[in-house]
This record gives structure tokens, C-alpha cells and sequence, in this order.
């Protein structure tokens, strides 16, 4: 019998599942409500400082053995900072195998963290 893998089944902050893809419907809201913080779609753009910082913050993250910020349908939220810009990176998959599905770009880091918090409502 296979185990139960709960990285394909994320819960909310209750516990419970999440609805799949209602973590998708939210960016799309998120993204009207800070309509100059689009996502950079479909190419993820980062220069390879930003790369470098966003598999750094995997790893910082894999050290604490979960991810801290997530989505409400299990993405990493993670966050990077390169030569003043702000960057969140929606990341799924584990932390062997890590996906960059979305980046969003903020002119300060205020910004970024009202996004962060809208998103995980």
C-alpha cells in the first residue's frame, strides 16, 4: 500500500484541506487589488543573483523542515531581496525538487508585506 503524501494534499490554517486551485483564484484578485505588482508570467525572470538568493531561501527554509509561509493550496511563499528590489517567489514542489511558478516585483518591501498578508487570508 502507498504511503499518504501530504505535500499533495495542503491544508489550510485550520487544518483543513484547501480547495485545489482556489489559491490561484486569490493571486488573480491579489493581482487587481496591487495592479502595478503583476506577476512576471509566463517566463520566470530572475538574474542569476536572484536564483542564487531564492535557492538560498529554500534551504534556510528546508533548515527549519517545513515551509513557514504557504498558500492556501500548499505554495511556498518566499521572499528575496536583490539590489533594493523585492521579489516574492510562489514556489511548489519539495525542497529537492523545488518549482518557481510565479514571481511578483514590489518598488519596497511594505508593499510586499501587505501582499504577503492579503495572500494568506
Amino acid at each position: 500500500m502507498a504511503e499518504f503524501d501530504e505535500s499533495k494534499h495542503p491544508r489550510k490554517k485550520d487544518g483543513k484541506f484547501a480547495p485545489k486551485g482556489k489559491s490561484e483564484q486569490r493571486l488573480k484578485e491579489l493581482e487587481r487589488k496591487f495592479n502595478d505588482n503583476l506577476p512576471i508570467k509566463p517566463n520566470i525572470k530572475l538574474t542569476k543573483q536572484e536564483w542564487a538568493l531564492w535557492y538560498k531561501a529554500i534551504s534556510e527554509t528546508k533548515a527549519l523542515g517545513y515551509w513557514s509561509e504557504k498558500t492556501e493550496d500548499g505554495n511556498a511563499i518566499l521572499t528575496i531581496e536583490n539590489n533594493g528590489k523585492h521579489k516574492i517567489v510562489i514556489t511548489s514542489g519539495t525542497f529537492a525538487t523545488p518549482k518557481a511558478k510565479e514571481v511578483y516585483s514590489f518598488s519596497n518591501s511594505d508593499k510586499m508585506n501587505d501582499f504577503i498578508k492579503e495572500l494568506k487570508k
